[in-house]
């Protein structure tokens, strides 16, 4: 996305976190990004994608190099998607179903 003409500076804030609890069966983790661009409505883009994983491997019953985890994502977006007519001008909560192997 790019700037307009005059604007010279720009920022981006960036959090990231994870977290295992229940004796590490549940992970909570993902990402959040804000930053401005001249380029979109508003000038502001927000993005993140929370995840949640239920650890197989973690529960008592369970060989530990079976690495499966089950969980969800929730990707949240506004003004990540803009084209010019401003069609998608709005929040985005997009969820997903997931399974993930951990090497």
């Amino acid at each position: 996305m790019g700037q307009q003409v005059g604007s010279k500076h720009s920022w981006q804030l960036t959090t990231v976190w994870g977290i295992h609890f229940a004796k590490g069966v549940c992970t909570f983790s993902g990402y959040a990004d804000l930053w401005h661009d001249n380029s979109v409505k508003g000038n502001l883009v927000l993005s993140s994608e929370p995840q949640f994983w239920f650890n197989l491997y973690a529960l008592d019953k369970v060989d530990d190099d079976f690495k499966l985890s089950l969980g969800a994502e929730l990707e949240l977006s506004k003004g990540l998607v803009w084209p010019t007519d401003g069609l998608n001008d709005r929040f985005y909560a997009i969820p997903t179903l997931a399974a993930k192997w951990t090497f």
